[in-house]
């Protein structure tokens, strides 16, 4: 487990009159720790103190820049080890030496700045600048500056790392992470609501005076870690991903490289997580994937009702194969919903006319169609508008990512040589289609861009529409809704559909980091 991306707020200081052993301890821990961080792929965050002071014997007593010294010592070339919160005025009361330090940190990109303005420069903003940068801290003698800021990142559900090293302050108003590390012993769950457990390992070896030992440093680096493990598995999803099928699942899964094991809902519904780079979004989405376990409509519907209401993701996707019209579609087509039409909803009005009584005592009567249909949300449509206008490079691309799975394609004269995806209306029902007149009778009844017959999609629309959260429902062709349908063109047809849902995440889809979902 790393730490990449996480920074950790190394707060503390030390009092002139603690002994030379204890401060070089201290000293050393810290040392110890920003190496560690950083090895892991992290980094701290800092404040420029000055003037700096120290005690008779020499030893620093601020460890702000004893952090960004071992960040010099060990930082990647242009790898962000730091962040440091300073203003024109701390800048201007700087040593010689310190101020040149910084500036090198800075330009080798190992430091990024966070500037305070001089006439709020308080302790409290201070404070306020470094708990924004920081998912966790680690605090070691000090103040009450150093309770003040554990309590602020305790509040935005951050992780505290107490280390009782017996140091006092700086400042001499108040014993910090001693008071912290007791407060930790009775309350771990308030100090790491992730890494609880990491957290009460460690506190027996941060409580020793001498910190510096390596079971401190690696016992801080596992509740740092494990925390930050935890916190990520914990992250609400930005887009929810269904599949119906075994099939269909597996193809999702060796798409997206997904290798972890699932995690259970309280309903017992297995999810995986995956992040997805987004180019558009400008960060990775993170996914997460449940099946069905059975088709239909009802169960599509009371998933995704489970899922929405506990991730509460940006959109909802179903993946997954349906039965085509022939002549409109070749096997492994993949279509994605511009609209979704649920066709079994009617009303069956009994038999008229000088015949009706017999009819009526036949079980005959008229069936008036009462379709239900879903659009998608606009800012979706957008997307994949924007998406399929790429053409012939989106079909370059589709088509060689497929063949690099190593699916094959049945043969025969209906089957697609190229992944060619495109928008179309699905019609949405509860039977399974073995006659290819349903679907074609849907098309001129009830809508002329019906192209495909499935079973889930109305169960999702429905279920995002009730919970305000968007959909989309990309599905492969994998027969002709005929009495031929078998299951040799399903991994074709799953293959193809995970094939443009991923590629559509990763190149089409845009979600602000601030986008609520759909209202």
């Amino acid at each position: 487990m790393t730490l990449a991306g996480k920074f950790v707020l190394v707060a503390g200081s030390a009092d002139p009159a603690a002994s030379p052993e204890r401060l070089s301890e201290a000293a050393r821990y810290v040392r110890e720790i920003v190496a560690t961080i950083v090895h892991a792929g992290g980094g701290v965050v800092v404040f420029t103190a000055a003037p700096e002071p120290v005690s008779r014997s020499g030893h620093q007593l601020i460890f702000d820049w004893i952090a960004l010294e071992e960040v010099a010592r060990v930082a990647a070339p242009g790898a962000v080890a730091a962040v440091a919160v300073t203003s024109a005025k701390v800048r201007g009361r700087m040593t010689v030496e310190r101020g040149a330090l910084l500036d090198r940190l800075v330009a080798s990109g190992a430091v990024r700045l966070v500037m305070i303005a001089d006439d709020v420069h308080t302790g409290g903003n201070i404070g306020d600048a470094q708990v924004a940068e920081a998912f966790a801290m680690v605090a070691i003698g000090g103040g009450r500056g150093v309770v003040d800021r554990a309590a602020k990142l305790m509040r935005k559900g951050g992780i505290v790392v107490p280390v009782d090293a017996r140091v006092g302050a700086a400042s001499a108003d108040g014993k910090g992470s001693e008071t912290l590390y007791q407060q930790a012993l009775a309350n771990p769950e308030r100090f790491a609501p992730f890494g609880t457990q990491a957290l009460r390992d460690a506190l027996p070896v941060l409580g020793v005076h001498s910190a510096t030992s390596d079971l401190a440093v690696k016992a801080t680096l596992a509740v740092l870690t494990q925390a930050h493990h935890e916190q990520d598995a914990a992250r609400a999803p930005d887009v929810l991903l269904l599949t119906a099928l075994p099939v269909e699942l597996e193809a999702v899964q060796q798409t997206l490289e997904i290798a972890s094991d699932p995690r259970k809902t309280a309903n017992g519904t297995n999810v995986w997580s995956v992040d997805v780079s987004s180019r558009l979004s400008a960060r990775s989405l993170r996914t997460a994937v449940a099946c069905l376990g059975a088709a239909g409509n009802v169960s599509a519907a009371a998933t995704t009702s489970e899922l929405v209401t506990l991730f509460r993701p940006h959109l909802v996707v179903m993946v997954g194969i349906a039965a085509g019209i022939r002549g409109k579609c070749l096997i492994g087509d993949v279509v994605l919903s511009e609209r979704v039409t649920a066709y079994e909803a009617a009303a069956i009005t009994a038999p008229r006319g000088a015949w009706g009584w017999i009819r009526r005592l036949l079980g005959a009567g008229s069936r008036e169609p009462r379709p239900e249909m879903y659009r998608l949300a606009h800012a979706i449509e957008q997307d994949v508008t924007a998406y399929l206008a790429a053409g012939d490079a989106l079909i370059t691309r589709l088509t060689t990512r497929l063949r690099a799975l190593g699916v094959s394609a049945p043969s025969g004269t209906d089957v697609a040589t190229e992944v060619r995806p495109r928008l179309a209306t699905i019609a949405s029902g509860e039977k399974l289609l073995r006659d290819p007149r349903v679907l074609a009778g849907l098309r001129g009844e009830l809508h002329g861009r019906i192209e495909l017959g499935e079973m889930e999609a109305a169960g999702i629309a429905e279920a995002c529409r009730r919970l305000r959260t968007d959909f989309l429902i990309v599905r492969g062709v994998s027969d002709f809704g005929d009495n031929k349908k078998a299951d040799n063109a399903h991994r074709l047809a799953s293959a193809s559909a995970a094939a443009v849902c991923a590629d559509f995440l990763r190149e089409g889809l845009m979600i602000q980091q601030s986008q609520a979902p759909a209202t």
